[in-house]
């Protein structure tokens, strides 16, 4: 094949490796940056030609770098694979393939003006990638390269669409002020005008201007800190869902959020998203993902120690959170998912939680406040009975749907329970007040508890909330000889009998006061059968309380047996 021909199938091979055509404008960026400009301007326009329904686009990226002369012209800008970027690392495209993006997109035309060493040069390339090349007279300052391309109107709006958004995904962190103007809707201006001399001048004064890079940031991030190693820049914070970002000179090598991509170091950084910024980074050849080579490690370690610094801010920011008497609930949902992802919990001492009155504290301050020692209980839905908790010296978790999560979290295996769930404030009734046949019913089980516990078991009768709510409570709870906070019977299984047993052998050390919910099912069918079998009645319901506390042993049941005149009055359930 002769060398012509070989050249043209190496530059179609070249173009066509270009997935994405639009990719061409990244090309000249990075060129642009390369030539050392202070800034860049793209600008899309369209003009309109009459009698044609297709007018001409024209895309152009303009530098103020060190622009090109001859020799520069002839050696590398024309010359297939020749770059004198190789082992620069200040240069991002190593591969002299820049330029020659532009074919990608099918251009009518190609120019390129550019100046150097006091010399000014145009270049026209045409379909057939032949190029004509003209001294100029006037100065040029650095390279515009502009792309001409006839199409329909609607297609060059469609086309400037596509020119931001890849401007966008590839440019977002670039380190040179990048301006995009989208011109499709004005055909007034000059195909051929050149701007001024001075690079800030012209797009200064154009305010429908966009500004393309932005500061290295993370869009939408909860909360994020910045650390910076030498010239390696990283952000890192809490988004949605994991996302992550590598850039060399600010130009994007890879972003995405697939955790596999890390490695193995996926599990060290949990949910953390992060953007990492390195001149060392490189990009693969195909130009579509990060070298993992040396630079790439040390830029991950940057990255974990980032991660490492974005928890600790974390925490500080739910302390800080917790002394100011915010809702804590998402900032708990946000460490839960740092902990779920693999990242471990081990700050203790932090005062990431408050109690039922506001104060912040450590989690290790709320346990053993309920049954067993292994029981976080939060504090109650009902106030009443959480502000007699707190005055009774009771150290309860203000209950947030987050703060639970997070707390079966860091404390599997351990129960979390309502303090509404474990105990009650209900009414006392004095015994003098209720009336004969009531005070008769209690005072008999009174009786038979004496004999049963040695008269270590005190009944007292109150009221939970009235009918309609006090049908739904316990037939008793256990608590104080005066009003005050009570305990609900538990008969959660093992957990339950090992209670009782508890409970049995300190009642013959202690008395305990059980108080009658008067508004039960089973004592309001007691207290009528007491009217006409007032010994079965006050024995059923010394039955009901010893059976529910698991004291119904041979010598209870033989005392009972011996007092009721007649068999045993059967529990409804309730």
């Amino acid at each position: 094949m002769p060398s012509d021909d070989l050249a043209e199938q190496a530059l179609a091979n070249l173009v066509n490796q270009f997935a994405r055509s639009m990719d061409f404008l990244r090309e000249l960026v990075q060129n642009s940056m390369d030539a050392g400009t202070p800034r860049i301007e793209v600008r899309i326009d369209y003009v309109e030609s009459s009698g044609n329904r297709r007018g001409v686009l024209e895309a152009s990226v303009r530098d103020f770098g060190e622009g090109m002369d001859e020799a520069v012209i002839d050696g590398q800008l024309t010359r297939l694979f020749s770059s004198t970027k190789e082992g620069d690392l200040t240069k991002i495209g190593k591969f002299g393939i820049g330029f020659a993006s532009v074919f990608a997109v099918a251009p009518d035309l190609v120019r390129v003006r550019t100046g150097r060493h006091g010399e000014a040069w145009e270049l026209l390339f045409h379909t057939d990638r032949s190029y004509e090349k003209n001294r100029l007279d006037e100065a040029v300052h650095g390279t515009t390269v502009t792309v001409y391309k006839r199409m329909r109107k609607r297609d060059a709006a469609k086309f400037a669409v596509e020119a931001r958004q890849t401007l966008l995904k590839w440019c977002e962190h670039a380190t040179t002020p990048i301006f995009f103007l989208d011109g499709t809707g004005e055909s007034e201006a000059e195909p051929d005008q050149e701007p001024g001399d001075d690079p800030f001048a012209d797009f200064a004064a154009a305010d429908e201007s966009e500004r393309i890079d932005r500061p290295l940031t993370l869009d939408n991030a909860t909360l994020q800190v910045a650390v910076e190693v030498d010239d390696i820049a990283v952000v890192a914070g809490y988004c949605g869902a994991m996302d992550f970002g590598f850039y060399s000179g600010g130009l994007t090598l890879y972003r995405g959020g697939n955790a596999e991509f890390l490695q193995g170091n996926s599990s060290l950084l949990g949910n953390v998203s992060f953007k990492v910024r390195s001149p060392r980074l490189e990009h693969t050849l195909t130009r579509d993902s990060v070298l993992m080579d040396g630079a790439w490690d040390e830029a991950m370690n940057v990255v974990k120690h980032a991660a490492s610094a974005l928890r600790a801010r974390l925490e500080e920011r739910i302390v800080e959170e917790a002394a100011a008497g915010s809702r804590l609930s998402a900032w708990h949902r946000l460490l839960k998912r740092d902990v779920d992802a693999g990242r471990t919990f081990t700050s203790d001492e932090a005062k990431i939680f408050v109690d039922q009155d506001g104060v912040p504290r450590r989690l290790v301050e709320f346990s053993g406040v309920g049954v067993w020692n292994t029981d976080l209980v939060f504090a109650p839905r009902d106030p009443a009975l959480s502000t007699v908790m707190a005055d009774g010296g009771w150290i309860l978790i203000a209950d947030e749907p987050g703060t639970r999560e997070l707390v079966e979290t860091l404390r599997p295996g351990w129960r979390t329970v309502d303090a509404g769930d474990l105990y009650v404030m209900p009414h006392l009734i004095e015994v003098a007040g209720l009336p004969v046949a009531e005070r008769d019913l209690l005072e008999a089980a009174q009786t038979h508890m004496d004999q049963v516990t040695g008269c270590r078991v005190q009944l007292r009768v109150g009221e939970f909330g009235g009918p309609g709510i006090g049908r739904h409570e316990p037939l008793f709870v256990e608590g104080p000889a005066e009003e005050g906070v009570f305990r609900r019977p538990n008969r959660s299984g093992l957990v339950g009998a090992i209670q009782a047993g508890w409970r049995r052998l300190s009642s013959v050390y202690s008395a305990r006061f059980f108080l009658l919910n008067r508004h039960h099912s089973h004592y309001l069918k007691l207290t009528a059968l007491g009217a006409s079998e007032p010994g079965l009645a006050a024995a059923s319901l010394a039955q009901a309380l010893m059976v529910q506390e698991d004291w119904f042993g041979d010598q209870s049941f033989e005392i009972l047996r011996v007092s009721a005149s007649a068999p045993w009055l059967e529990s409804d359930g309730e």
